[in-house]
């Protein structure tokens, strides 16, 4: 059964092994190994827990297993103290030359190291796709925007907007942090942004970062703090007006490096709060059409990687065989109950036994049922995983007005810095969670194998596409009434399951009286229906 590991713990291991008692001699009878860790729900304790993964020694017994080591990382330090001109006064730049000492010490790489004129845009949109921490430090506007070195030149959020690999980023300025837009950095899964929302003294910087970083390591060997909680206790120590935005889920993060590590990477702008010295905030944020977008990618892609076997056998019952079918034009495998079919795409759909009795729980033990199939029977939850949508699945018996719910579909997709794939039964995990648990599973996930970063809006906009998509509904629907424009709304087009597709195209999502309509948002066409 294949799996994608989402953590590893330490467990006792007792060695019986008689060729490693030979061959290692010092190695001990009980040992604590890492070893990868599955989450499984426990229904009756309404919550998950950690147990090994089938013990790896069984079939690997005659090696020993370690914890791999902490990747390195790598920084961007960008900071402006001094200003063409004198358009702004003169600041300190030691902050910044502290943070990167630091970090430096500790085996980080830098990707970019920029200092007063040499500071240029075009950092801010590399250090995005490059650097896991981003350090700016210099002055900043009530409305949001900084300078740069030369003359009246000024940035603002816009300016960083896909930050696809960076998690945590420093903005050392005044004000810029009160502004609620420079959340919208965190939508392609930054964790947070940490700064100051009011006047912020360049006296005490120096001594801030370095008792920061001190804290969250544990220098000296004291406790290491969590990220959010170190920027809380040294500001206040300085009785300075600090400010982290940062998605709620991320919160219990620690500094890369530390062994807690990171949370998971969250995307979108549904759960982003601001902390500052005076409490805590909800920002309502709402994602932008294309017309907001100033950057975008051409998206190359790749089957997913499964053991389609492994899967299929985790399916069903038994070890059922996969057989070329003419007829789906598919490989399908069944243990007389359950069939499981695999498409040429890559895609798995999976037909149990559905029981429509009323469902025996809630939509939030619905997703916790589906998010352990897919973990442990339907090939495993992908890392860049969210949950979409639940739709609850009604029925009204005959002669009566009561509807009960036999069940749920819990639906998984994915996104590129915060906007979403999405097509016509495309890129998309599906659960149909009853009271038989998992009784069907959809599943089209093609990984991410390249991106080209495009500056700029793409060329055709909304109402072109608009115009392109009421046309095409003419054509296809069997009706006179005009169409009502419900949505409109930027994607990366996922061709259906039963297509092999390379790339992902830019498009416009426009739904018009409940038809989704795909136009390409680089020519204007219409892109494809489902292939049959």
């Amino acid at each position: 059964m294949f799996f994608r590991y989402d953590n590893i713990s330490g467990v006792t291991y007792y060695n019986t092994s008689n060729k490693v008692n030979l061959d290692y001699q010092n190695y001990s009878v009980q040992k604590v190994v890492w070893v990868p860790m599955v989450p499984v729900y426990d229904a009756t304790r309404g919550g998950y827990y950690l147990q090994p993964f089938i013990c790896p020694f069984n079939r690997c017994r005659d090696y020993k297993l370690q914890r791999p080591e902490t990747p390195k990382a790598t920084i961007t330090i960008t900071a402006i103290g001094k200003y063409e001109n004198n358009w702004c006064n003169q600041l300190d730049n030691g902050d910044a030359v502290i943070f990167k000492d630091f970090l430096k010490n500790k085996g980080w790489n830098i990707a970019i190291e920029h200092y007063d004129q040499n500071v240029t845009p075009q950092d801010f949109l590399t250090a995005g796709a490059t650097s896991d921490i981003l350090y700016h430090s210099g002055h900043g506007g009530e409305d949001g925007t900084f300078p740069l070195y030369p003359s009246n030149k000024l940035l603002g959020w816009k300016d960083f907007y896909v930050l696809s690999r960076t998690k945590i980023f420093f903005m050392m300025t005044c004000y810029i942090l009160g502004v609620n837009d420079w959340a919208r950095v965190l939508r392609s899964g930054a964790h947070h942004i940490l700064g100051y929302n009011l006047p912020s003294s360049d006296i005490t910087d120096n001594d801030i970062i370095k008792e920061f970083l001190g804290k969250c390591y544990g220098e000296g060997g004291i406790a290491t703090k969590k990220i959010v909680d170190a920027w809380e206790f040294v500001n206040t120590s300085y009785q300075e007006p600090w400010t982290v935005i940062s998605h709620s889920g991320n919160r219990d993060d620690y500094m890369i490096g530390v062994a807690q590590g990171l949370t998971k990477d969250i995307t979108g702008l549904k759960d982003i709060i601001r902390t500052t010295s005076s409490g805590t905030e909800i920002l309502q944020l709402i994602e932008p059409t294309s017309e907001g977008i100033s950057s975008y990618y051409e998206v190359q892609v790749e089957q997913e990687k499964l053991n389609f076997v492994d899967v299929a056998e985790g399916l069903t019952t038994g070890v059922p065989e996969l057989k070329e079918n003419e007829f789906f034009k598919a490989k399908t495998s069944t243990d007389g109950q359950s069939n499981v079919y695999v498409y040429p795409s890559g895609a798995i759909i999976y037909e149990g036994i559905r029981n429509r009795n009323e469902f025996k729980g809630t939509s939030d033990d619905a997703i916790k049922i589906a998010e352990q199939f897919v973990r442990m029977k339907g090939g495993g939850l992908p890392d860049d995983a969210f949950l979409a949508e639940v739709i609850p699945q009604e029925e009204q018996n005959a002669g009566s007005k009561v509807k009960k719910v036999t069940g749920y579909i819990v639906i998984f997709k994915h996104k590129i810095d915060g906007v979403e794939i999405d097509g016509i039964s495309g890129d998309s995990i599906k659960v149909l969670v009853d009271n038989n648990g998992g009784s069907y599973m959809f599943r089209v996930w093609r990984d991410i194998k390249a991106k080209k970063l495009k500056i700029g809006k793409p060329p055709v906009d909304s109402k072109a596409a608009i115009l392109a998509a009421e046309d095409y509904y003419h054509q296809i629907m069997k009706t006179t009434e005009p169409p009502t424009l419900q949505n409109k709304k930027i994607v990366y087009f996922s061709k259906s399951f039963k297509e092999v597709q390379t790339n992902l195209p830019l498009a416009w999502k426009i739904t018009l009286s409940g038809r989704n309509i795909f136009v390409d948002a680089q020519t204007g066409l219409i892109l494809s229906t489902p292939k049959s």
